[in-house]
């Protein structure tokens, strides 16, 4: 019996949390005996990392606006039609619509968004219990749809290994990074401000921060109008994130929304302690003041105050670095998933 085909959808071209979940599905299918063909923006920055993986690329199909997606989902049917794979997985909802009623069965990804998008699909996978119920509300068959949290593509970490986190002078700054799309839900405007505060405070810190979006420019003209502009680094697209990461004494996800948020388990993976809002991902990934720190989201005093508590207690920065690492390594690996996933998508489970 050949191997089932299974188309895979995204419709982001640039890096982020959904982007790397569509390469960890690409890792579970293939290791399940399926031969994925991705469907991709023509655009995509990561084009690259796709070598192994037959390809196809959809004109705009990462562009915003209404009349771009009903045109951009018309393309990727007929994509669809001329390819017949025998399962559709289709990461977030935007073209749920356009892939449905293929004969294939479909299966999308509740990364967030609009959950009326996703009712047209035969089964569902959300990473977390908000988005479940919450289609489970909307009338979504109970029985279709299964909550499976985000996942490292590896099966095992790396010995975690202790960084030095000792208390600094208040003219050495403490390295803090964050990994994001440049869009106002992800918060980075709130962690400028809170290194703002921070200064006021006479702790100095280095922000780096990596990744694209709308906001860029308004985020630059808010470091420099705070008198940040010297000790924050925009980074842009960052294509080695280890290398991003491994420079950095502390990770700070703070997001005003986040469906999940993987950059909590990369960081994690890599050693760092984690500070987080206390929004909807976050929450089912960190345990407060055990694997991490969680914050209100927005409150950019609270996020202060949590830098400076790990700054002046290298300790508990360890801790929080080893059980967070630890906790990673248990839960969410490729062996804590892959299984369930495949069974899902390929119409096993």
């Amino acid at each position: 019996m050949s191997a089932p085909r299974v188309l895979v959808v995204t419709p982001y071209g640039v890096g982020g949390g959904v982007t790397e979940a569509f390469f960890t599905s690409l890792e579970i299918l293939c290791r399940a005996g399926g031969t994925p063909l991705a469907a991709i923006d023509a655009g995509a920055a990561f084009r690259g990392r796709l070598a192994a993986v037959e390809t196809h690329e959809v004109p705009r199909l990462g562009a915003g606006g209404s009349l771009n997606a009903f045109l951009a989902g018309r393309r990727l049917r007929r994509l669809a039609r001329r390819l017949r794979p025998d399962f559709i997985l289709a990461h977030n909802g935007r073209y749920i619509d356009a892939l449905a009623g293929l004969g294939a069965p479909l299966t999308g990804v509740v990364h967030g968004g609009k959950l009326k998008r996703f009712l047209r699909a035969d089964r569902l996978i959300t990473v977390n219990a908000e988005q479940r119920d919450g289609l489970i509300a909307l009338g979504f068959p109970a029985g279709r749809v299964r909550l499976i949290p985000n996942a490292l593509p590896v099966d095992t970490l790396p010995p975690f290994a202790p960084r030095p986190f000792a208390p600094r002078p208040p003219a050495t700054p403490l390295r803090i990074g964050t990994l994001r799309l440049l869009l106002r839900e992800k918060g980075v405007d709130v962690l400028i401000e809170a290194a703002g505060l921070l200064a006021a405070r006479g702790l100095a810190v280095d922000l780096h921060i990596g990744g694209t979006g709308a906001e860029d420019a308004a985020l630059r003209a808010q470091a420099a109008r705070l008198g940040l502009a010297g000790r924050v680094t925009f980074h842009g697209w960052v294509g080695d994130q280890a290398g991003f990461l491994s420079a950095l004494d502390l990770y700070v996800m703070p997001s005003r929304h986040e469906t999940f948020g993987i950059g909590i388990l990369e960081a994690q993976a890599a050693g760092l302690p984690v500070i987080a809002s206390a929004c909807e991902g976050p929450r089912a990934v960190i345990r407060d003041g055990e694997t991490g720190l969680l914050v209100p989201p927005g409150d950019a005093a609270a996020l202060a105050d949590a830098v400076a508590r790990l700054s002046a207690d290298p300790a508990l920065a360890g801790d929080l670095a080893r059980r967070g690492h630890a906790d990673c390594a248990a839960r969410h690996l490729l062996p804590a998933i892959a299984g369930a996933y495949a069974d899902v998508v390929l119409g096993h489970g």
